[in-house]
C-alpha cells in the first residue's frame, strides 16, 4: 500500500476534540484485530488501526485560555516508516514556525496574516477584504519586514519596548499617515496571533504614542464660493460644471460619482440611486458593486434629487445625444454620467475629476478639495434645519455623532437668531418684580396665609377623639 496522509477532512489539529467515545471505541476495535498482533506505539506516533498512524508533534505552546499544549496533528496511512518521516517533517516545520512554534518570527508572523488576508480577498459578507485594502496591508507588511523587529522571535516580544522603538525609526522617514497604516496592520497581525494561541498580548496596542493620521480641517466652501467655482469650472472643461454641481448638491464621495448612469437617476421621484462605484487599484480604475453591500451592510437608500440640480443634468444628458449624434455613434440607453469620451459610453476615473476640481478650487485661492463639497452639502442641510438625522443617511452614515463630528461645521459668521431668542422667556431682575403674585400659585405669599387661617390637621383630629371619648361616657 502507498503511504500517503490521509485527506484534509481527516487531519485535525490538537486544540479540536480528537478524543472520545467513538475514537477510543474505535482503537479498541483496532487491538483487537483478527491478526493478533499489536498496535505500535512510539514517541509522538501512535497506531490507531492497522497501518493508519496519528503523528503529533507538539508546538512548545500552550492556549492562552486552556492552559493545555498546542499540538499539530496528522493522520496518515501507510508503514511505521512513512509516519517518522512525517513526524521528521512536522517537527522541522515547527523548528521553523511554521506552525507557531517558539521560534516564529515577526517577519514570519507578518507574512502567515498576510496569507490570512489574501484568502479574504473578493469574498462576499463582513468576512471580504477589498483588493485596494490587501494592498495597502502588503505594502505595510514589506515595510516592517525591512525593519530588526522582523527578526526578533515572537517569545521575547512581551513588552512595548521593541514596538516603540520600530515605530521611532520608522518615524524619521514616514509620514505620520503611513506611520498611522504601519501600526494598524502590525496590531491586527499581533491580534491573529493570539487568535491562533501564539501570543498572549498584543504589544502595538500597548504603546504609549500610537500614531495617528494628521487631522487636517479645510474650510468649508460658502455658497457664493461654490457658485463661484461653477463660474470658473466652465473654462476648465465643459461638463466639469455638472460634476461640480451634482457633487455639491449631493454630497456623494467621487466613488459614487463616477459611478452613477442615467438609470440611476429618476427624474419623477426626484431620487438618486448608488448601485455601484469606481474604485481605483494600483492606479488603475476598477468597477465594482457598492462597497458596502461586499461588508454585508443594507444597500443605502436612494438619495434626494434637488430640483436646482435637475435641468443641469438634463442639459448634460442633451450635450451628449448632440454629441453622438455628430460624430456617428450610437447614444446608449443607459449611458454614464460622466465619461471622458463626452457621450456616456464609458466611466471616469475618480483621479481626473479630483484633479480638475482642485484646479478650479486653486485658481479662486481656495484650499478645499472634491471632499470639501461633501462637507459643505451637510453642512448647509443643517444650516437649513434638516433633521440631523435625516442628513446623515442622505450622506451614507449611519452614526449620527460620527457624522455631526466629521462633516458639520459652523456656515454662519454671526450669532444665530435662534440663541438669541433662548433667554427671553425667563422673568430676571425687573420682569420678576412685575410680575405680580398667583393666588393659585402653591408658593405664592397669599397661599400661605391662607393656609395659615385654616385649622391644622392634628387638632381637628384631636378634637374628634374628645368628642368620641364624650359620648361614650354620657352613654
Amino acid at each position: 500500500m502507498k503511504a500517503g496522509i490521509l485527506d484534509k477532512g481527516s487531519v485535525a489539529p490538537s486544540d479540536r476534540p480528537t478524543t472520545g467515545t467513538a475514537i477510543v471505541e474505535k482503537e479498541r476495535t483496532a487491538r483487537g484485530a483478527a491478526d493478533g498482533k499489536p498496535l505500535r506505539s512510539e514517541r509522538g506516533i501512535r497506531e490507531v488501526e492497522r497501518n493508519v498512524f496519528r503523528v503529533r508533534v507538539s508546538t512548545g505552546s500552550r492556549d492562552p485560555l486552556t492552559g493545555s499544549p498546542k499540538q499539530v496533528e496528522r493522520v496518515i496511512r501507510g508503514g511505521i516508516r512513512a509516519a517518522r518521516e512525517l513526524h521528521s517533517k512536522l517537527e522541522g516545520e515547527v523548528a521553523r514556525g511554521v506552525h507557531g512554534g517558539p521560534t516564529m518570527t515577526v517577519g514570519e508572523l507578518l507574512d502567515d496574516w498576510l496569507g490570512m488576508c489574501k484568502r479574504r480577498v473578493d469574498k462576499a459578507g463582513r468576512a471580504g477584504l477589498e483588493k485596494n485594502t490587501y494592498n495597502n496591508y502588503e505594502l505595510q507588511v514589506r515595510t516592517l519586514k525591512a525593519t530588526q523587529l522582523a527578526s526578533m522571535p515572537l517569545t521575547r516580544l512581551t513588552t512595548r519596548r521593541p514596538v516603540e522603538e520600530t515605530y521611532e525609526a520608522l518615524g524619521q522617514v514616514l509620514g505620520a499617515a503611513r506611520m498611522a497604516q504601519v501600526h494598524k496592520a502590525l496590531r491586527a497581525g499581533f491580534n491573529h496571533a493570539i487568535g491562533e494561541g501564539w501570543m498572549t498580548l498584543n504589544p502595538a496596542a500597548l504603546v504609549r504614542e500610537k500614531p495617528s493620521p494628521p487631522v487636517r480641517r479645510r474650510a468649508t466652501p460658502t455658497r457664493q464660493q461654490v457658485e463661484a467655482a461653477f463660474v470658473a469650472a466652465q473654462n476648465v472643461h465643459v461638463d466639469l460644471e455638472a460634476f461640480l454641481a451634482t457633487a455639491a448638491l449631493t454630497g456623494l464621495r467621487r466613488q459614487a460619482l463616477c459611478g452613477l448612469r442615467w438609470s440611476d437617476i429618476d427624474f419623477d421621484a426626484g431620487l438618486v440611486s448608488i448601485r455601484r462605484v469606481i474604485n481605483v487599484v494600483g492606479g488603475t480604475p476598477v468597477l465594482v458593486e457598492y462597497a458596502k453591500h461586499r461588508r454585508a451592510k443594507a444597500a443605502p437608500p436612494p438619495k434626494h434629487l434637488d430640483q436646482a440640480l435637475v435641468p443641469v443634468l438634463k442639459e448634460l444628458r442633451e450635450r451628449q445625444r448632440q454629441r453622438a449624434a455628430g460624430s456617428g455613434t450610437t447614444y446608449p440607453a443607459d449611458g454614464w454620467l460622466f465619461s471622458p469620451d463626452g457621450m456616456g459610453l464609458d466611466h471616469v476615473s475618480p483621479d481626473h475629476f479630483g484633479r480638475l476640481v482642485k484646479q478650479v478650487m486653486r485658481s479662486l485661492d481656495l484650499d478645499a478639495t472634491l471632499h470639501s463639497l461633501r462637507h459643505h452639502r451637510g453642512s448647509k442641510l443643517v444650516s437649513e434645519g434638516v433633521d440631523p438625522a435625516i442628513a446623515a443617511r442622505e450622506l451614507d452614515h449611519g452614526s449620527l455623532s460620527y457624522f455631526l463630528d466629521t462633516y458639520v461645521h459652523p456656515v454662519r459668521s454671526d450669532v444665530d437668531p435662534k440663541l438669541k431668542r433662548v433667554g427671553k422667556s425667563y422673568a430676571i431682575g425687573s420682569k420678576a418684580e412685575a410680575i405680580a403674585p398667583n393666588p393659585s400659585d402653591p408658593h405664592s405669599k397669599d397661599a400661605d396665609a391662607r393656609r395659615a387661617s385654616r385649622p391644622s390637621d392634628s387638632k381637628a383630629n384631636a378634637g374628634t377623639a374628645r368628642a368620641r371619648r364624650a359620648r361614650s361616657v354620657q352613654s
